[in-house]
């Protein structure tokens, strides 16, 4: 169990200082053998038993390891099992998306934190690679609801530092879905979802939230331009549309504020 983690902690290396330290290293170790430093890595990387060089590609042996670590431990009753458990389901938390946490388009996903389970993530979706599971979904809950981070993706008006402070504030609250932080009859914002006041909702009761730093002044206003820029006509505290009521998705749910 232990050298497991070590090899976790030894491995993780992100794609894009795979190609940083690869590049360096071809430009000096091919020259040195005899080979033009742009030959094809299919001939680099093949073994030599189909007269390739026989380099160890070690960006997928890393995916490689993980994966068995993932087929091995996912459902398993075992430490390693519940530490992936757990960090998958952050991992959906705090991404805050919909979907199945292996068809996210992880490499577009600036706003989370850096991580081994990330690296493999953007692994697979490099390599159209997915893993049958039984991980959990993050959860709508009312008819024509829809998750906050995505919202702000889609509307394609925030910088990469923006994206990161409004998740921060998204997670100090405790929110995932419009739904959490709008009356009942979706025609206001919620005051405390404004002040940036943490209060019970449906998704803060439903999952378990780390914790968070107090926001500053000026996250908690980008954090309100942000909503009414998302989801308002105007700078008021309607809603940009109306959205069918009273239908619930979930039977699991807490009183709606």
């Amino acid at each position: 169990m232990c050298s497991a983690g070590n090899n976790w902690k030894d491995s993780l290396l992100s794609i894009a200082s795979y190609r940083i330290h690869t590049s360096a290293f071809f430009k000096t170790a091919l020259p040195k053998t005899g080979v033009v430093r742009s030959a094809s890595r299919q001939l680099v990387f093949a073994p030599t038993s189909v007269m390739g060089l026989g380099y160890d590609d070690f960006y997928m042996l890393q995916l490689a390891e993980h994966t068995f670590l993932l087929l091995d431990h996912g459902n398993a009753q075992t430490i390693t099992g519940q530490i992936i458990r757990n960090l998958a389901e952050g991992t959906l938390v705090e991404n805050g998306l919909s979907g199945d946490i292996f068809d996210m388009p992880h490499s577009a996903i600036s706003w989370t934190t850096h991580t081994w389970l990330k690296n493999t993530l953007i692994g697979f979706e490099d390599s159209a690679m997915s893993i049958s599971h039984t991980l959990p979904q993050l959860t709508l809950w009312k008819d024509n609801d829809v998750f906050i981070i995505e919202r702000f993706m889609k509307a394609k008006r925030f910088s990469h530092s923006q994206m990161i402070i409004l998740n921060e504030v998204r997670m100090y609250l405790n929110v995932s879905t419009l739904s959490d932080i709008t009356t009942s009859d979706w025609t206001r914002f919620l005051t405390w979802a404004l002040h940036v006041e943490p209060t019970d909702s449906c998704s803060s009761q439903r999952y378990k939230w780390p914790a968070a730093a107090t926001p500053s002044r000026k996250h908690k206003e980008l954090w309100r331009s942000a909503l009414r820029m998302a989801f308002a006509r105007q700078i008021v505290n309607r809603i940009d549309r109306p959205l069918v009521t009273d239908v619930w998705l979930s039977k699991t749910h807490t009183v709606f504020i």
